[in-house]
């Protein structure tokens, strides 16, 4: 068996199975020895059967966490950009940040004419700092990715807050990295 299952049906997916394996999910740090297996389901009876199959008795007072479109796209090696995981109130990059940022480095490398665009999240209404935050860790991206030989002309920021498409607070301590515009 998998060790995550991911149900999916209509656009949307939801982890079944592997609830241990949740955090490094949504921070884009599986270790490769972690399986993973996408069932598409035609109803969504499907997908309730199969989270309490999995889930057991926890099923009864809990959901099956839904997992974002982009998290499946990139389980299924499709590519939507890198994730830079931060430690909340911090700018230091860690060590699965650094290797975040190589993978990103070199993926920028294999596309030269590409510019990055670097992803961020911030909610104004929440005061200076974690506008402040944002700024010092894009910085800290910016800098590594040039120190991997990244020209700094190719980078861009982009910065969402609630009023933008995409926006996602749960996403604050998370510097997304695309290659391209699309």
């Amino acid at each position: 068996m998998p060790d995550i299952i991911l149900a999916q049906y209509d656009g949307s997916a939801w982890l079944v199975a592997g609830v241990d394996h949740l955090d490094a999910l949504l921070e884009n740090s599986l270790p490769p020895e972690v399986s993973f297996e996408i069932v598409a389901c035609r109803e969504p009876s499907e997908v309730d059967a199969l989270w309490r199959y999995h889930a057991g008795a926890q099923a009864e007072h809990s959901q099956p966490w839904a997992i974002h479109p982009n998290i499946v796209r990139r389980m299924q090696g499709l590519g939507t950009g890198t994730a830079v995981a931060f430690t909340a109130w911090s700018a230091l990059l860690n060590a699965e940040a650094q290797r975040s940022l190589g993978r990103a480095a070199e993926a920028a490398k294999a596309q030269p004419d590409a510019a990055l665009r670097l992803i961020g999240q911030v909610d104004p209404a929440a005061g200076p700092m974690p506008a402040a935050m944002l700024q010092m860790r894009l910085q800290m991206v910016e800098d590594a990715l040039a120190a991997a030989g990244i020209d700094r002309a190719r980078l861009r920021r982009v910065i969402r807050n609630p009023e933008t498409a995409g926006y996602r607070e749960e996403l604050a301590d998370v510097i997304d990295i695309h290659i391209g515009e699309g």
